[in-house]
C-alpha cells in the first residue's frame, strides 16, 4: 500500500515538474516584452549629440546633429551624413550607410547592428554625449 501511494505521489510529482518546466517559460517570456522604441523618441533623445566608439580611438564615432544632418568618424576619416529614426531603428547615409536596432526589454534598452551581432545594453540619451564631439 505504502509502496502504491509513493510510486503515485512520483508519477504526479513528475507530471507537474514537467508541465511547469513546458509552460514557465513561456509565461516569463510573454511577460518580458521586447519593445521597439519609437522613432520620436529616438529622435528628441539624439539630435544634438554624439555617440563615440573608444575601441575605435579619438573623434570616432557619430554626431547627431539637428535636422538630421550629422557626422561620422571612423579610423580618422569624417563625412557629413544624413541621419533618420525609424521605429526600434537609427540609420545614417552618405558615403556608407548602417542602421542599429534600439528596443527596450523591459526598463533596460538594446542596441545591436541591423546587419545582426549582439545585443548590447545602449541608451540613446545615456549612452550619447551632448554636443559635437566627432571632428
Amino acid at each position: 500500500m505504502l509502496k502504491k501511494i509513493f510510486s503515485q505521489t512520483l508519477k504526479q510529482l513528475f507530471i507537474v515538474t514537467t508541465f511547469a518546466a513546458l509552460i514557465l517559460p513561456i509565461s516569463v517570456a510573454d511577460s518580458v516584452a521586447v519593445t521597439p522604441v519609437s522613432a520620436a523618441e529616438l529622435q528628441t533623445s539624439l539630435s544634438g549629440r554624439s555617440w563615440l566608439w573608444k575601441a575605435e580611438g579619438v573623434g570616432a564615432g557619430i554626431y547627431f546633429g539637428p535636422g538630421g544632418q550629422g557626422t561620422v568618424s571612423y579610423r580618422g576619416k569624417v563625412k557629413k551624413i544624413r541621419w533618420y529614426t525609424q521605429n526600434g531603428k537609427v540609420c545614417y547615409s552618405g558615403s556608407g550607410s548602417s542602421c542599429w536596432l534600439v528596443y527596450k526589454v523591459g526598463r533596460d534598452y538594446y542596441s545591436r547592428s541591423a546587419r545582426g551581432g549582439q545585443p548590447y545594453k545602449w541608451h540613446p540619451r545615456r549612452s550619447t554625449r551632448k554636443g559635437n564631439h566627432v571632428f
